[in-house]
């Protein structure tokens, strides 16, 4: 019977090894496919409107400038629909999880919203504003904008029936006003390419896995296997697309902006030191220049370190912002934007 028992655990154990490795092999396409940027070579300035408007559509992209606002297929990571279709094996009893995430888990956050500052036409009228031209620049319906009482920089994008935006209060009350542009662009390209839905599943998945332990008979297996090794080996293949999909929100959140590349990477910069002094006195083409430190720690345990945080390290993410600006689809995308701008009469 023990040798049963043994030979079970071992092939269970092997199995969630292999699923580790595997995830970790292929998430290494996450920053090798394109070739690397030099930020020397590719200063943090934005592209002059005039070269923008002037700039001619390829028969690729025609499509995309063609269309009346800004879709996800003009600022989606290019290896975001990938992950996805790997996270997809994992996500089991979605149709559950959505009914109870609407009928319990968005009807409780109800009280919690009504008591924080909504903004409207009458108060916090610019925040409404700015979400009201950003929402109309995507295509989307205009979020509910609540500011939220915490005293870090950031802002969220919650709720499947009615999504809607939690700004944290020390945004509005450091952060420029494109600042703001980026934060609120990247919630609303979260909103617009479904991410919530994903982010909830990956949420209740993983806490659904730390309460295996619980289970008589389970609980006993899976000590013998390592405690957390379901839980590691569910991170591995999940946080890809959560990485991927905060890549897409700050393309987004770019092109919200109008193309303004600097004040975008400093909105990444203050997301992630969190605090005023400490952005006050940061650089952000020095903080940038640290991923040739990040990228030159290899071997199994630095990438899964790497692999294991579900947002990418801000130097990261203000690689792939370039990266995107500075490509064909980036710069139509941006061209688009412009021609929005101009037939509206916005900025």
């Amino acid at each position: 019977m023990f040798d049963k028992l043994n030979k079970f655990v071992k092939e269970v154990s092997d199995k969630v090894n292999e699923i580790t490795e595997n995830a970790l092999a292929n998430d290494q396409r996450e920053n090798t496919e394109e070739p690397e940027i030099n930020i020397d070579e590719l200063p943090l300035k934005n592209i002059p409107l005039a070269d923008i408007r002037k700039l001619s559509t390829s028969e690729s992209l025609k499509a995309l400038y063609d269309s009346v606002t800004i879709t996800p297929e003009h600022y989606k990571y290019y290896l975001e629909d990938y992950y996805l279709s790997v996270a997809d094996k994992v996500f089991v009893s979605k149709d559950a999880i959505v009914a109870y995430y609407k009928n319990v888990v968005e009807k409780m956050r109800i009280p919690d919203l009504s008591s924080m500052l909504k903004c409207s036409q009458n108060q916090m009228q610019k925040i409404f504003r700015k979400t009201q031209t950003i929402a109309d620049l995507f295509g989307v319906k205009q979020p509910d904008v609540y500011i939220f009482q915490l005293d870090m920089y950031g802002a969220a994008a919650e709720g499947l029936s009615s999504p809607w935006i939690e700004l944290y209060s020390r945004s509005y009350e450091d952060m420029t006003d494109e600042e703001l542009s980026f934060m609120i662009g990247r919630e609303i390209g979260h909103i617009q390419c479904n991410h919530l839905l994903y982010k909830i599943l990956i949420d209740f998945i993983l806490d659904a896995a730390g309460y295996l332990n619980n289970i008589p008979g389970i609980g006993t297996l899976l000590n013998l296997i390592g405690p957390d090794r379901i839980k590691q080996s569910l991170r591995m293949v999940l946080y890809p697309w959560n990485r991927a999909s905060e890549y897409t929100a700050d393309c987004a959140g770019y092109l919200a902006t109008g193309g303004n590349l600097l004040t975008s990477c400093n909105a990444i910069l203050k997301s992630v030191v969190r605090s005023k002094v400490l952005a006050d006195q940061s650089c952000v083409k020095d903080f940038y220049a640290q991923v040739k430190e990040i990228d030159s720690m290899t071997g199994y345990l630095a990438n899964y370190s790497k692999r294991d945080d579900v947002v990418p390290y801000g130097q990261y993410r203000i690689r792939e912002l370039i990266r995107y600006a500075s490509s064909e689809r980036g710069l139509m995308a941006l061209k688009k934007v412009k021609s929005w701008e101009d037939k509206n009469a916005v900025r």
